[in-house]
């Protein structure tokens, strides 16, 4: 059922990296980006609306036939309105 009178609401969590510098990009720092993504979770239920879907945005360096690497530089999230109780 597709309801198109709900109001969706998308949020972008940032990942924030250990380290950086011209030659190392670092780490994803995975336990903020949790704290992050649970503190936006929580605020969407606050708000009343429920997680649709987290999609990872990732990024990355290097060219084709090169090499390379990606990393998860956030996440977005989807929710849709839900009824007030």
């Amino acid at each position: 059922m597709n309801d198109e009178s709900s109001i969706n609401k998308v949020v972008y969590v940032h990942a924030h990296l250990t380290e950086f510098s011209s030659d190392y990009l670092g780490e994803v720092d995975s336990e903020a980006l949790y704290d992050h993504l649970t503190e936006v979770v929580r605020e969407l239920n606050e708000e009343h609306y429920q997680v649709v879907s987290v999609t990872p945005i990732t990024s990355g360096r290097g060219s084709v036939g090169v090499g390379g690497f990606s990393y998860t530089s956030g996440l977005v999230v989807v929710a849709k309105q839900i009824a007030e109780i």
